[in-house]
């Protein structure tokens, strides 16, 4: 898998979370996928500018983000639920 850039959540959420809220920034337009883990078959798609979505985490601590084009994202975690 080419351009992916790893986020790794651990530091951002406690061990006993079950789901984390991603927020997500990029220019207008641009688009990505997000694995939620290594191997994930079915990733989030991403679609810029902004957005928010939650993901459940009892699988992995890392996310993977897949650049479709060039543009540049800011990926981070708003909160979580146990």
């Amino acid at each position: 898998m080419t351009n992916k850039l790893e986020f790794n959540l651990e530091s951002a959420i406690p061990p006993n979370a079950i789901t984390a809220t991603i927020t997500y920034k990029s220019p207008p337009g641009a688009k990505a996928l997000l694995y939620r883990f290594d191997g994930d078959q079915s990733p989030a798609v991403l679609n810029g500018p902004s957005g928010q979505f939650e993901v459940n985490v009892s699988q992995s601590r890392k996310l993977y983000l897949e650049r479709l084009d060039g543009a540049d994202w800011e990926v981070g975690c708003n909160g979580y639920r146990f």
